[in-house]
C-alpha cells in the first residue's frame, strides 16, 4: 500500500480516498488490500490521540512494521545480521 500511495502524487495516504475517479478505484491499485487493517489502525490511533496520527502515519508505520516481521523471519536467530540492520534503523522510525 506504501508503494501504491507514493507511487502517484506522494506519500498523503490519497490512496484511502473513497471515489469512482480516485487512486483506490485506478487499475494498478485494484490489487492492493489491508484497507480494514489501516482503517482498524487510525481507529485506535483516534481513541488515543486524537487528530495527531494521520493516515499517512499509519501506512507508513504499518509498513514500517510488516518490513521488520518479515526481515526477523527471513533473518532468523542471526543476531549479527540482525544488529547491523537494527542500526540502520533512524530513532524516531524506532519509537513510531
Amino acid at each position: 500500500m506504501q508503494f501504491h500511495d507514493c507511487f502517484v502524487h506522494g506519500c498523503d495516504a490519497s490512496i484511502l480516498i473513497m471515489g469512482l475517479s480516485s487512486e483506490k478505484t485506478a487499475g494498478p491499485n485494484l490489487s492492493v488490500r489491508g484497507y480494514e487493517l489501516i482503517d482498524a489502525l487510525k481507529d485506535i490511533a483516534e481513541t488515543q490521540c486524537p487528530g495527531v496520527v494521520s493516515c499517512a502515519d499509519i501506512i507508513a508505520i504499518a509498513t514500517k512494521e510488516v518490513l521488520r516481521m518479515a526481515l526477523d523471519v527471513l533473518i532468523g536467530s542471526q543476531g549479527e545480521i540482525r544488529k547491523t540492520l537494527a542500526s540502520v534503523i533512524s530513532p524516531a522510525m524506532e519509537h513510531a
